[in-house]
């Protein structure tokens, strides 16, 4: 019975945290490293903020744009950058592999609202790439003459908060349709010089994740035992 207890404690505790604050739900990956145990072992998990998915879907510019390519988890070659009011996209780092690539971009105008995009393969301009938006009513996709999916989240995020790289942000994507495997490491980019949009937004701290995640593998191994 007890054991029982603690199943249902430790699942109910984490899909609180994963879903009372933020919606999208990070699923640990058993053959590459879990998304939350790389951001702890590259920027410390106290230092970190997770936004909520309704917060970062839309972002204002406040200086020079930079963007580094820190993770890449993905077969497919990808074409990370912005949309502008005006829904041209900028592309700002062409990532066929992992090479640590940073890039700078003077523009869009301080002020100006922008969404953060990726390709999965080529650059945007070829229709048969999908443009997947950190705006999730931009990711609407329809397979072949099927109905179209409904609007999903390809893009989790967290404010650095503290150390060298305090008033950054992190952007963790997943880069297939319908959301794949739903580890979002395909690639994760350090962007500054812009920030997230909502006027009231109260972040998660990422503790909480890992938190969450330790007392799920405890659920599990109590239910083997069962």
């Amino acid at each position: 019975m007890m054991k029982n207890l603690t199943v249902v404690v430790a699942l109910a505790v984490l899909s609180f945290s994963q879903l009372s604050v933020a919606n999208t739900v990070i699923l640990p990956d058993s053959f590459e490293p879990a998304l939350i145990s790389f951001l702890d072992d590259e920027f410390g998990l106290e230092n970190l903020q997770r936004i909520d998915d309704d917060m970062d879907q839309s972002w204002t510019v406040t200086g020079e744009i930079t963007a580094t390519s820190i993770v890449k988890k993905a077969g497919y070659s990808q074409n990370f950058g912005l949309n502008s009011r005006d829904n041209d996209f900028s592309s700002l780092l062409y990532v066929p592999y992992n090479n640590n690539q940073k890039v700078s971009l003077n523009e869009p105008e301080i002020g100006s609202q922008i969404q953060f995009n990726l390709t999965r393969g080529g650059m945007s301009s070829s229709v048969e790439k999908s443009l997947f938006s950190s705006d999730v009513s931009s990711n609407n996709h329809c397979p072949g003459n099927s109905p179209c999916s409904s609007e999903l989240d390809y893009m989790v995020s967290w404010l650095i908060i503290d150390g060298e790289y305090a008033g950054d942000y992190i952007l963790a994507w997943e880069d297939t349709k319908f959301l794949g495997d739903r580890d979002y490491n395909d690639l994760i980019v350090q962007v500054s010089g812009v920030s997230y949009s909502a006027v009231s937004a109260v972040p998660v701290p990422a503790a909480i994740w890992l938190f969450g995640s330790g007392l799920i593998g405890l659920a599990v191994i109590a239910r083997r035992r069962i």
